[in-house]
This record gives C-alpha cells, structure tokens and sequence, in this order.
C-alpha cells in the first residue's frame, strides 16, 4: 500500500509545491506611486479604478493597466499596482493583478473595503492601513497580496539605478518584457504591445524600469525638490544582468527656476530638448513626431496602427509638417513639469513672450489639426481633449503665463469628471 500511495503522495505534494509557486508568481509589470505630500485617497477615484480593474470589455490589457496607472497618480495617496500575468485582447481574465492603497488608519482602509462591490472577477480586501484591489482568476482573488517584483534582473536594475530609499522620488516602474511575451505572444508579436515597444525602440528589450529620484533644494527656492529619472534597460541580446542606464533631468536649479509669483511645487522636473543635449533630445519637432507614433500604436483601430503602416504613418506626418512647425517655432529650448492639485503642469518658454495669448490659441489649433481623425478627440476654446491607450488626458493652456506657455495635463476619470 505504502509503494502505492508513496507515488500519489509525490503528485500531490508536487500540485501543492507548483500551486504555491504560481501563487508566488512574481509581478512581470510593477508600478510605485508615492506623493510628496501625500492626501486622504480621493474616494470617486479609487472607485474609478475599481471599474477599470473589474471592466468586462475584453480590451487590450495594455489599456487597462495604463488606464489604472493614471488613476493610481490622481489618488494622491501612496500606492502600488502589480500585473502578475498578462492577458492577450481576447483572455483579459487571464490576467492576475493587484493594487495596494496605503490609507492613514486601518479603520478607514476597512470601511472603504465595505463599499466596493465585490464578485466576478473582482475583489476589495483590507490589509491594516492599506486597502488591497484584486483582479483576475479565483487563484488571484484569494492570494490577498499585491505579488512584488522579483528576480535577479529586477536587482541588477535596482542596483544600477542606484537610487536610495530616503531620495526616491513619486514614480517607480519596472516591466519584464520577457515575461510578458510569455504571458501574451500574440499582443507582443502583433498587438498594440507590439507595436509600442517598436515605437520606443525597445523591441529587443529583456526588461524596463524608471525610478524618479529627489535633489532637496534649500527654502526658499523654485521648489522643495529637483527630479532626476533614472531609465534603466536591458537588452536580450547582452548577458543576464548586464543594464544600461541614462539619467534625464537636472539636479541644480540652473535655467529653471520658478516664476515669481507662483506657488511653490514639491517638485520640478527641468530639461533642455534641443537635439545634442542628452541622447533622448529631439527638438520639439521629433517629440511630437514621437508622441503621434506613441498615439497611432497605441490605438488598435486606427489604420495607421498597423505594423505594416509605415508609409502609411509617413504621409501623415508630412501632411501635418506645417502644423508642427507652427509648434516649433513658438516654443523655446526648454520644458520643466511640476505637481499640481489638478494633475501636471508643462511649461515651455516662448520665443517672444509678448505674445503668449496669440501663442496659446495657436497652440491650440496646431494640436486640433494634428488630433483631427483621432477617435474620441474634442476641442474647445484653450482645452482639447485627447484619448491616449484607452487614457483621456485634457490639455488646459493658460494664456496668463507672460513669457512662457503652461499646458496642464490632467486625468478625465470614467465618469468624466
């Protein structure tokens, strides 16, 4: 009986030792958000997050994990999503992932749980002070954990960055692409996914991450902080291990600093963008022709989309050469992000900035031309809204920046608000 039972006993202690490790999967896509001044979560917006999470719409998950990115930067509070699985456009069920939501006490985190509706494949738990949003398989349901970044190539990024805990500033990503082509061959071979690592020139890429760091500035600066990103990749055809790394941003106050008058950002992040600057400068004319290739991959139903639509993306940007340069010739050498209570503010100076009214609503005309044929774009006055990878993004100038032109990014949450 023993040599007969002695096998049935190795298969199931062998199911438990592979149900545990599938449990334990480590996270193939980890993002990090961490506010300077961090706020109450704002409750419409986790709720906007749990929709995105529990969507039904079999909709490319390259999408939905964009879409819960920037939900995850309007909470104001710190946070993390993990993707531990993959899902191609048609078995988006088959993704396991999870976000973590850090709130002040553990009572507030419990009685937010309550609220969620559960069921499906969705579910609120929480964890102490954090709260704790599950979706995929019931495997993934009951794991009540948000799966960590792993592994040896995970490290080798970390170590390269080189960005202490006590300098680690709001953004964290880190994105194993190999795992991800095992997840979903068919959307990293001709998907959307595809088509996005084609456009950022990262095709050959084993695995990606940013991590923001902070430069603290005395009082009384432009700022409380400078923001560097360190970006670090590495390429499958090098050895296991072997990282590059490029660090954008400036960590000195330099020409950045902030105009009189306007309150002080926990942060500023100030770059030059003239082609020669550093490696990933292209002028202004090369960022919005990287911008509309990011906008046209991203998108499965434009026709431009296609990977065999080269030429079709040329004729394009030819067609809309005038407008661009109607762009590049307002805009000056220069271009800083800082926080705000509504979202993110770019600046630019201007050229002559006598004419900052006449430069914004050129501004705007120029972007309502180059969007026209976009699905789902609108324009108004000083405001155009775009959809990015399933994202709405309005685009706010400000005609009353004299000498500069501030464009304010901000998320438009599912219920459009």
């Amino acid at each position: 009986m023993r040599i007969r039972l002695a096998p049935l006993a190795a298969i199931i202690a062998a199911c438990a030792a592979a149900a545990l490790a599938h449990a334990a999967e480590p996270a193939a896509f980890w993002l990090s958000v961490r506010p300077i001044t961090p706020a109450p979560p704002a409750e419409g917006v986790l709720r906007d997050l749990a929709g995105v999470m529990s969507d039904p719409q079999p909709r490319p998950m390259v999408q939905r994990v964009a879409r819960a990115g920037v939900h995850l930067a309007a909470l104001g509070a710190p946070a993390e999503i993990a993707v531990s699985r993959w899902g191609d456009a048609d078995a988006t069920e088959s993704a396991r992932w999870a976000v973590r939501v850090q709130f002040a006490d553990d009572g507030s985190a419990e009685r937010f749980a309550k609220t969620l509706p559960a069921g499906g494949n969705f579910r609120a738990a929480a964890s102490g002070a954090d709260l704790i949003l599950l979706a995929g398989p019931d495997s993934a349901l009951r794991a009540a954990e948000l799966p960590p970044p792993a592994g040896a190539e995970f490290e080798a990024h970390a170590r390269v960055a080189a960005v202490p805990d006590d300098r680690s500033g709001p953004l964290s990503v880190y994105i194993d692409l190999n795992a991800l082509r095992r997840h979903a061959p068919e959307a990293f071979s001709r998907g959307p996914e595809a088509r996005l690592l084609a456009a950022l020139g990262l095709s050959n890429a084993r695995a990606v991450a940013l991590r923001t760091r902070l430069h603290p500035l005395p009082p009384g600066g432009p700022a409380a902080a400078m923001l560097t990103a360190e970006i670090t990749w590495s390429a499958r055809s090098r050895p296991p291990g072997e990282v590059s790394r490029l660090t954008l941003g400036e960590s000195k106050v330099g020409g950045s600093s902030q105009p009189p008058g306007s309150p002080r950002p926990a942060w500023v992040f100030a770059t030059p963008i003239d082609p020669g600057t550093h490696p990933l400068a292209r002028g202004w004319g090369g960022h919005i022709r990287q911008a509309a290739s990011l906008a046209l991959a991203a998108e499965p139903g434009l026709r431009n989309a296609d990977q065999d639509g080269q030429d079709a993306q040329q004729r394009w940007f030819l067609k809309m050469s005038e407008h661009t340069r109607a762009i590049t010739t307002l805009l000056g050498p220069r271009w800083r992000i800082t926080p705000d209570e509504q979202g993110l503010v770019l600046s630019a100076g201007l050229r002559d900035g006598d004419q900052t009214d006449r430069h914004a609503q050129a501004l705007t005309d120029a972007i309502r031309t180059l969007t026209q044929g976009l699905p789902g774009v609108s324009t108004s006055d000083r405001r155009v809204t775009l959809p990015l990878a399933g994202i709405a993004l309005a685009l706010t100038f400000d005609p009353t920046a004299k000498g500069r032109l501030d464009v304010r990014v901000s998320p438009i949450s599912a219920s459009g608000k």
